[in-house]
């Protein structure tokens, strides 16, 4: 047991500034700050102000395959006549060992035609094995900016206020500054850059295209500068479903596929 926990602290460390975004951002790189999903409660809460219908989504990762480090989420949306409403909960971690949980609800809007904006807030709960726990709240806010059809551009700022979990050695909540552009060349390609400030991190860029082979089938590829990781995925389509996958490349700890299920009301 002392064994796995010290493999996972050290896993903790390369990846505790990242977020699971969704198999559909995480084939793209993980450059979902200019997009519009379900998935963006975690990624932009703007990006859920142009939705029309309710969803809900389900995604599991597996971290690093032969860690057991794992990762779960499901999501919801539901538009009103005045603003629209998100709800998630989050869970990162190794059974027995570490337990990260975190939920949330998001308020997105438009207004006029142009500009969306999101607050999501959100409770925190760490657990570690013979260490205790720490509690905390911290909230996101993002926004976007519809340039034209084909060009957005996003903003977004996660726990800004800074919020810790009380012990230093265990910080969980990092505090981001992301700028993002998403721009559909045609109807088929679609690209998306995001440029990342992570604080006690440093700087971070990732790129991402989606490709529609046909309506219903999407190929996507992706980098991150940092640790320079590429990621790959594809999904599809069928009726009112959305099925994706997408697996990260790590140049040192491995690969990390992912699969989600999205369902539209």
């Amino acid at each position: 047991m002392v064994i796995r926990t010290l493999i996972f602290i050290l896993l903790a460390v390369q990846a505790n500034a990242q977020v699971n975004t969704g198999a559909r951002f995480s084939g793209m790189g993980n450059s979902g700050v200019a997009l519009n999903d379900v998935y963006n409660i975690l990624s932009n809460p703007a990006g859920i102000a142009t939705l029309k219908s309710p969803s809900l989504a389900l995604s599991f990762e597996n971290n690093f395959i032969g860690t057991g480090v794992k990762t779960q989420s499901v999501l919801a949306v539901f538009p009103t006549k005045i603003l629209i409403a998100g709800a998630y909960v989050h869970s990162y971690g190794l059974s027995q060992v570490y337990s990260d949980l975190s939920t949330g609800v998001s308020l997105a809007r438009l207004f006029g035609s142009a500009l969306g904006m999101g607050l999501t807030f959100n409770y925190h709960q760490l657990k570690i094995s013979n260490y205790g726990e720490n509690k905390s709240v911290s909230i996101d806010f993002g926004a976007q900016y519809y340039f034209t059809e084909k060009w957005t551009m996003g903003a977004y700022f996660r726990n800004p206020e800074n919020t810790a979990n009380g012990n230093e050695l265990y910080k969980k909540t990092s505090t981001h500054i992301v700028l993002g552009n998403s721009y559909r060349f045609t109807t088929e390609i679609l690209m998306s850059m995001d440029m990342k400030y992570i604080l006690d991190q440093g700087f971070d860029a990732s790129l991402g295209m989606e490709y529609a082979v046909v309506e219903w089938l999407k190929l996507r590829g992706g980098l991150s500068l940092h640790h320079f990781q590429r990621y790959a995925g594809f999904g599809f389509g069928y009726k009112d479903f959305v099925f994706d996958m997408a697996t990260a490349f790590h140049p040192r700890l491995g690969i990390s596929p992912q699969i989600g299920l999205q369902y539209g009301f």
